[in-house]
């Protein structure tokens, strides 16, 4: 049994990965970004975290992603807590998890210096393969916005809004508009709040006005 990748304590929960079933009714989706971020952790950290697998039908309930990315590299098992529950409460946990997690927000000016320690102390480690790309990665490095601008992110009605403390808010229409003007920019398809602070520097930067 191949469970080298698997953290020493969670080998207990180990079982194969032919036998658990993706959940065909999965609200979440993986796309190939997501993936090989998800393999990129695995390839790096191994499997810290059991996924959690129902009983009947050995349905993934929590954990379809880093499934995905382990057949992907070829793992032949993961560690699984296994719950005894019907359809219907299997389903519901299932979104609690991923909406839960969904609900939080990044704390921008941690998160960029975080990342920024990490460039010193970590320098084997590609930080794209966190998830954001380069250019992302080069707004959200951008410490010196933080002292005197917070960015916050809230969901509304679907979209994302953002807002600055210096009382600018996007709409909708006008966060499609920024976001059209990112992939211009070379920022890529970008709605993150860094990106959009990172454009309104250059921005003002281009017309002489820092205030």
């Amino acid at each position: 049994m191949s469970i080298q990748n698997i953290m020493p304590q969670l080998r207990p929960l180990a079982m194969p990965l032919v036998s658990v079933t993706l959940d065909p009714n999965n609200a979440r989706k993986h796309d190939v970004k997501n993936l090989d971020a998800i393999k990129a952790s695995l390839k790096r950290f191994g499997q810290r975290l059991p996924i959690v697998v129902q009983d009947q039908g050995n349905v993934v309930r929590a954990g379809n992603g880093r499934v995905m990315a382990m057949r992907a590299l070829g793992w032949t098992h993961v560690a699984a807590v296994r719950v005894d529950e019907n359809d219907a409460e299997a389903a519901a946990f299932a979104l609690a998890d991923n909406r839960t997690a969904e609900l939080a927000d990044w704390d921008w000016k941690q998160l960029s210096e975080t990342l920024a320690a990490l460039n010193v102390e970590l320098p084997d480690f590609d930080i794209t393969n966190l998830g954001w790309d380069g250019s992302e990665l080069e707004a959200l490095q951008l410490s010196d916005f933080w002292d005197d601008m917070e960015v916050t992110e809230r969901h509304k009605q679907g979209s994302l809004e953002g807002s600055i403390n210096r009382n600018i808010a996007f709409s909708h229409p006008q966060v499609e508009a920024i976001t059209k003007a990112a992939e211009m920019a070379g920022f890529g398809p970008s709605t993150e709040p860094a990106v959009i602070v990172a454009m309104c520097e250059m921005a003002a930067q281009s017309n002489g006005d820092n205030s």
